[in-house]
Order: structure tokens, then sequence, then C-alpha cells
């Protein structure tokens, strides 16, 4: 699916030579589909005739159209396929172009099929808020590493963290943290660095990604590799040159933190190789895929070495957004869980380690 930017309305096209400015965002068990151009993301609305970005020509003539941003609810017809319903009825691909909101039941042409790099699983940052209060003490110090648009950022704000260091390697991501929370930024309650994080200080390749929330950039050959060989395109010659610190240099700088979160992309073991003391708690991605889940597996055996550590994890899978142990587990289960259930089960998510008391 893609936004006509002439007219306004959501449409649907061959992959190849359409334009690539629409995400699916998951809200918990819910989902939203959105624009994204040049102002940031934008609300749709859906209707039975078509749908359209709210504010378009086409929109504004229909006062009724107003009312029709709709929350969908996911119903998964095969591994990879998924219909979207929402006020009784079924989005729908109708062979004209349009999409629509008009089915009473899901068949071939209500069913959808998300591109890896064009899907965006994220939760509303009250949803976060309520994730990571019970994990951060007050007056938390955060490391956002791989920031992205700083989503991590205002959940550890809202939180109640005295500070948030946020390091993003992508310099317009970088800046437009830096334009989200002037207020922060004066006070220092915020600090951005335009910089990328691995197992030692020097310079780097990026590999810029090609989706529309640049949330897939990477320091990581094999990552880039293993996307090309799953059907992402990536342009390599774009890479750019980027400056590299430490985990050890930002606590040089900003003093020790309550909390590190890794989210580089296939980068994470590099990333915590530059990590020589314990951390009260720490998290990082996990892949399933094969070659990559083994990136998870060195980064649990690395904090292991760190200190007396337990795991658990979440999943960006329906259902497994939160924690999924009820309790704690050691280093063993965790590798022994990364290696038997998730990957039986595809997932790809955020493990998390802390220190036992």
């Amino acid at each position: 699916m893609f936004v006509d930017t002439t007219s306004g309305e959501l449409r649907h096209g061959p992959l190849v030579g359409s334009p690539s400015n629409v995400v699916l965002v998951r809200e918990g068990e819910q989902a939203r589909i959105r624009f994204v151009g040049a102002d940031g993301q934008q609300d749709l609305v859906f209707l039975p005739e078509y749908s359209a970005i709210v504010g378009s020509d086409k929109v504004r003539t229909n006062e009724a159209a107003i009312a029709a941003r709709s929350v969908f609810s996911c119903l998964t017809a095969t591994d990879k396929e998924f219909g979207l319903t929402a006020r009784g009825k079924f989005l729908c691909a109708e062979a004209d172009g349009r999409i629509t909101l008009s089915r009473s039941i899901c068949k071939r042409w209500e069913t959808f099929h998300v591109q890896p790099d064009a899907f965006i699983t994220t939760w509303r940052i009250k949803d976060r808020q309520k994730f990571f209060a019970p994990l951060l003490p007050l007056d938390a110090l955060c490391f956002d590493i791989g920031a992205n648009h700083g989503e991590h950022t205002a959940a550890f704000l809202s939180a109640g963290a005295r500070r948030v260091v946020a390091v993003e390697p992508q310099a317009e991501l970088a800046n437009f943290i830096v334009e989200a929370f002037p207020k922060e930024i004066k006070s220092g309650t915020v600090i951005v660095r335009a910089q990328a994080v691995g197992s030692e200080r020097g310079v780097a390749k990026l590999f810029p990604a090609q989706d529309s929330g640049k949330s897939m950039s990477t320091l990581s050959a094999l990552f880039v590799e293993i996307a090309r060989a799953n059907g992402r395109s990536w342009d390599e010659t774009a890479a750019i040159e980027v400056n590299v610190v430490t985990l050890d240099s930002l606590i040089d700088e900003f003093g020790v933190p309550d909390y590190v979160k890794i989210d580089v992309e296939g980068f994470d073991f590099e990333v915590l190789r530059g990590l020589s003391r314990p951390i009260a708690l720490l998290s990082f991605e996990f892949n399933t895929q094969p070659r990559l889940i083994e990136i998870a597996e060195q980064c649990i055996r690395h904090i292991d070495r760190l200190g007396q550590y337990e795991f658990n994890y979440q999943a960006e899978a329906p259902g497994q957004a939160w924690l999924q142990f009820e309790k704690w587990v050691s280093p063993g289960v965790m590798r022994y869980t990364l290696r038997h259930d998730m990957a039986r089960a595809k997932l790809f998510g955020d493990i998390f380690a802390r220190l036992r008391a």
C-alpha cells in the first residue's frame, strides 16, 4: 500500500515502482495504518468508498470522514498474511487500486502482507512507561543506544528518569530528538550524541536503511548481508563514516547508568564488547534468524562474565510484548529458551539482564 501524494488517497499497487510511504504501527494488540511524509506520520481515514490522509482535499469534502480514523484488530490468516478489521468491516484492496473498509468477511482481497522494512512495531508512550516504571529506580540515568526517533528516550523521561543520554549515529534522527525535547536539552536532562557505539573508539561505516523510518540502519555488514538475502533492498554504496565511542567512554563522561538499552540491528555484541563493568539493567535486541541468533547468545555470555545476572525477554508478537518469565532466569535457561522455544516461534524482540540483588 502507498499514499498517492497528489490526491492524498491510500492505494495499492506493484511493490516495484510504488512509493514506500505507509507504515503499520502496532499498539499493543491493535494497529494503525499511517502515512509517513516530510512532516512525520499522519493518520488516515477509512471509508466504504476510499481511504485517504486526514486533512487531504478528498477528506475535507466529506465531513463524515473526519470521524473515520480507524484502530484495527489484526486477524492472522497465514504465517505472513493477516486481515485488518474495524467497525465490523474488513479492509479490502479493490481491483481498481482503492483501499476500502467495506467487506464483511476476510478472503483473498482482504488479506495483507507486510514487507519487513515497512513494518513498525511500537507502543504508545504510556504503555512504555508502564513497562519500564517497575524496572527503573527513581531519578534513573539511562543510556538510549540506537535512539532512532527517541521513542525510548520519551518513555524513560515519562517514567521519571533524571537524565537520558541518547546516542544515534544518523544525524537527521539525532537532530529530530534535539528538536523534540528543547527544554530537556537546555536543562541537560536529555543529552544527544550523533555517534555510533562499538567495541572501540574510532570511525566505522554505517549502512543507511531504505525503510522510511530509518530503523534498520546498521554498522553490521552481516546484518546487511542477511537482510538482502531476505529480499530487502540495500544500497551499500550509500555507506557513510560515523564516529564510534564505547559504553565505557560514555560512562567515563556521564557516570554509571542505571539502565543501558541497546537496539542497533545486529551490532549489539560489538556494543557490549565496549563495556567492562556491570550495569544494574541492560537490554539488547535478539533475532532468531540463522546467524543472527548467535549474536544474542554472544551477548548473554558477555553479560554473564560481567557479573551475577538474571534474564528475561519480551517479543514483538501478539501477547508477548511484556516480560515473559514470571521469575527471571539464569543465563543458561535464557540461552536454552532462545535456541529452542524462541527460535522455533521465529521471534524477535529484546532480552533484559539485571544484576541479582
